[in-house]
Order: C-alpha cells, then structure tokens, then sequence
C-alpha cells in the first residue's frame, strides 16, 4: 500500500531535495486518501450498510486532520520556496511525515468501518 512506501520515499537519493521528496510523498497520500474517501462514499451509499453517525464523525474526524496537516505542509514548503534554507527543509520532512500519519489515519478508520468481518 502506498502508505507504507513513506519510508523509501522519504530516503535522499541523488538529486533529492526535501521539495522534492514532498511533493512525490504527497502525490502518494493524496490518491490514497482520495481513493480511500471514494470507498467510504460507495460504502455509505450502499442501502445494505448500517453507517452510525458516530462512524461518519471518525471519518469526517480523520479526513479534517489530514486535511489540517496538507495545510501545515503547503505551508513549510511555501517557506522553504521563498528562503531556500536548510533550517527550512526539515520543516518540509517533518510536515511531510506528519502527512503519512494523517494519511494512515483516515485509511485505517475507513477499513475498520468497512472490512467485513
């Protein structure tokens, strides 16, 4: 799965900046997340499906914090842009991991909902 990519991704290679890095990270969690919601959504809208609402706050829960997180990352690297310095870049690695976390959250409380047991 995608989310356990993070690591590797995450490793330096030749011609890796922390700019870079993200932007392959973040492309990875964003299809995750998005393909996850788009399972929540068929989930939800299966009439043979019992969704409690308590379910659909977790999720919605899940879905804000990984969204709060996008922003903080967005934002590290908006500021690594604009200086170019390395005090900056680990901004971007650390707003780019809290992102897998957020990321596997939401993951992780969708499959809880919807895996049969």
């Amino acid at each position: 799965m995608a989310i356990a990519s993070v690591g590797l991704l995450m490793a330096p290679g030749c011609g890796s900046t922390p700019l870079t890095t993200s932007y392959k990270i973040e492309g990875t969690m964003i299809t995750t997340v998005d393909k996850a919601m788009q399972a929540w959504s068929d989930y939800v809208n299966q009439p043979s499906n019992k969704v409690t609402q308590a379910q659909v706050d977790a999720v919605k829960q899940a879905y804000e914090t990984y969204y709060n997180t996008q922003l903080s990352a967005k934002g590290a690297i908006d500021a690594y842009i604009a200086l170019q310095s390395p005090a900056n870049s680990n901004n971007v690695i650390v707003a780019t991991a809290s992102i897998g976390s957020s990321a596997a959250a939401v993951v992780s409380i969708i499959q809880s909902f919807t895996t049969k047991k």
